[in-house]
Parts: structure tokens; sequence; C-alpha cells
């Protein structure tokens, strides 16, 4: 017979492994509603041309993805450029120069 304690930890496992099914679930429909809407574009124009193209003209069926790959790419590595250094020397901070209090204080959260 399982105590009140273990009833709620089955529970919460339950419903984590159920939130978790769900976020997958999630992502797979998302991708497949994305599939069959661009359906059309992918067998009507080339991949290379849907990606090396700067015209952006989608009344007339014209898609081109460059400038956003290109600005994505761009503001992910000025946010690698920026967090990292601070991530590392955070991380040096704590391990070899922080009060074992204020140490304890950063493990605990």
């Amino acid at each position: 017979m399982l105590t009140s304690r273990a009833r709620k930890d089955q529970l919460a496992g339950w419903m984590v492994k159920l939130t978790a099914l769900y976020v997958c679930v999630l992502a797979f429909v998302i991708l497949l509603v994305l599939a069959i809407k661009s359906w059309p574009l992918i067998i009507s124009t080339q991949t290379w041309n849907i990606l090396s193209s700067d015209e952006w003209r989608p009344f007339s069926g014209r898609f081109g993805f460059r400038p956003f790959i290109l600005g994505t790419l761009s503001v992910t590595a000025v946010a690698g450029l920026i967090a990292v250094p601070i991530s590392v020397l955070s991380a040096v901070y704590v391990v070899e120069y922080c009060s074992s209090g204020l140490r304890r204080t950063f493990e605990a959260i």
C-alpha cells in the first residue's frame, strides 16, 4: 500500500511524463503544419534558391530567406560573444574566489 507521499510522488511523475509527451507531440504537430503549409513552395522552387536569395516578395511567390538566416546567425554570434565570457568568469569566481557561504547559496539555487 502506498503512503500519501508516495502517491503524490507517483502523481507528480506521471504529470511530468504527460507534460513531456505533450511538448513532443506539440513540436511534431508544429513541424507537420509547417511542412503542409510550405509544401507548394517546396515543390515549386529549388531549395538553394530559397536559401540564397535576398528577394522577399511573397505576393509574387518569391521567398528569399538569406537575410533572415544571416540575421539569426549574427544575433546568435553577438549573444555568444556577450554571454560566454560572463558565464566563464562567473564560474571561475564561484569556484576560486567566492566565500563558502555565498558558494553554498549559489549551490542551493
